[in-house]
């Protein structure tokens, strides 16, 4: 089943055993394959933390009173609660009407409000949201204690002056542990913990690519505590065999060496050169993200269960080893160089068709090559005219696949970015009148003899003329 597993904060659970209305509902399904949800049932308080738990607190209280003194019971549907720009955002609806439209100015804390119900008791909620939204910009979202916008962070934050104090503590001693690698230890075990006292919850430390640059032949890596975001991929061109995270940390965990969400719904990064030739994706985990197993040159067999519902960008770029894959009835997020540099991929197979909320897109395999589609859509061309269109995209043939012929199936309209690339046994390559655009790359690395055989006046044909391919026409 790939439900979203509902994870909740401590401050979340207090306020639900006090407001009813706060309660969040589990996600179906069905409700998550058609997007008929909301994203506070399925993510919470994005991006809070106990800091705002007052703000938050005071907002229901007031919400509360407001339908108490009108002998009504407090009934309101919440859509979203974040943070952005530094201030709190609560949007919410009356039972079965539509939110309002909102409208937030980049960097001022201010915000449009276009009401979509206009009776006395919307009115009311609105203002206190309103009110207490405003609020927001004067507490530390860390501590709650009285604090002011920041705007000179790479993420404008409401902070007070000590929690802001120790952010810059915390940053720079990640600075120096960057330019000074060789004394990495040293400082794990002296400076940066007394610093860390002091910045158990700050939000603000992302791990980026120019942190890790200078770590070297280093085998192993320990994620700080006060880290909650990462940059994608930034492990895959190390040397790490182990990436290891502190147990303070709040937003992540390793297991086995690789690197997971805290909870372990998602699945972040893979030691590229981790000498073990099998990976068993955990059940409970519903996200491969971007370049997860990218350059995990021993891996032959990797297992993914079908709790797993959305695969990343260069998830298995570089995987040298990889002969195969089993892909859940997940939604695919690759659009080019999918399964790039696989030399020793023979097949890859979608174990069930799957059709997201996405666009409508499905994937599918035949003959262990992956296709998806075929998407039907209308394109506007002007106020006046539409058109109808199907698109249905051939998007990697295994570079390790025997045979030394392959005729694609008519119908396909698409063949991806690089979908042949590094595919050397195949001699000819027959495609059909039905093909419209061949992306970048599509046969770069394959044989020098390959021959396209295509129909005359065809896109295929004009593009091996325009491309210098050796090619033969066909009926």
């Amino acid at each position: 089943m790939r439900r979203i597993e509902i994870v909740k904060k401590e401050f979340e659970q207090k306020l639900e055993q006090e407001f009813p209305f706060m309660r969040r509902e589990e996600v179906t399904d069905e409700q998550w394959e058609k997007g008929n949800y909301t994203r506070y049932n399925a993510y919470g308080c994005e991006g809070i933390i106990e800091g705002w738990y007052s703000v938050i607190r005071g907002l229901c209280a007031e919400i509360t009173e407001a339908f108490e003194k009108r002998s009504m019971k407090p009934e309101i549907e919440i859509h979203l609660v974040k943070e952005k720009f530094g201030i709190l955002r609560f949007y919410w609806s009356m039972p079965d009407k539509r939110p309002d439209l909102i409208i937030d100015f980049l960097g001022s804390g201010q915000s449009l409000n276009i009401a979509s119900e206009k009776d006395d008791i919307s009115q009311e909620i609105r203002e206190i949201v309103r009110k207490w939204e405003e609020k927001s910009g004067t507490v530390c979202y860390t501590c709650g204690e009285a604090g002011e916008l920041r705007k000179d962070l790479s993420w404008i934050s409401t902070m007070c002056d000590t929690c802001y104090k120790d952010l810059l503590e915390v940053k720079e001693a990640l600075r120096k542990r960057k330019e000074e690698p060789e004394s990495y230890n040293e400082k794990m075990k002296t400076e940066l913990p007394e610093i860390s006292k002091k910045a158990d919850t700050t939000r603000h430390l992302r791990l980026r690519q120019e942190d890790i640059d200078n770590i070297g032949d280093q085998e192993e890596y320990v994620i700080l505590k006060q880290i909650e975001d990462i940059d994608w991929g930034i492990f895959a061109d190390t040397a790490l065999k182990n990436i290891l995270v502190e147990p303070e940390n709040r937003y992540f965990t390793s297991v086995n060496g690789a690197l997971f969400s805290k909870y372990m719904t998602e699945f972040y990064a893979y030691p590229p050169k981790k000498e073990d030739a099998s990976f068993d994706v955990p059940d409970d985990v519903r996200k491969i993200w971007h370049d997860a197993f990218k350059n995990a040159r021993n891996l032959v067999q990797i297992s993914i269960p079908d709790s797993v519902g959305f695969i990343g960008n260069g998830a298995f770029e570089g995987c040298l080893s990889l002969v195969g894959i089993d892909l859940p009835k997940a939604w695919f997020n690759e659009r080019k160089r999918v399964f790039y540099n696989c030399p020793s991929l023979e097949y890859i197979n979608v174990t069930t068709e799957y059709k997201t909320f996405f666009y409508g897109n499905h994937y599918n395999s035949t003959d262990g090559v992956l296709f998806k589609g075929p998407i039907e859509y209308t394109r506007y061309i002007n106020r006046e005219e539409k058109e109808e269109r199907t698109e249905h995209t051939l998007m990697r043939y295994p570079e390790a696949k025997t045979g030394e012929s392959y005729v694609i199936p008519h119908g396909i309209t698409h063949i991806l970015e690089y979908a042949f690339s590094g595919q050397r046994y195949l001699k000819s390559i027959t495609l059909p009148s039905t093909v419209t655009d061949i992306g970048e790359g599509a046969f770069e690395g394959c044989r020098e003899d390959l021959q396209l055989i295509c129909c005359e006046g065809s896109y295929a044909h004009s593009f091996a003329l325009e491309h210098k391919f050796s090619h033969s026409i066909t009926d």
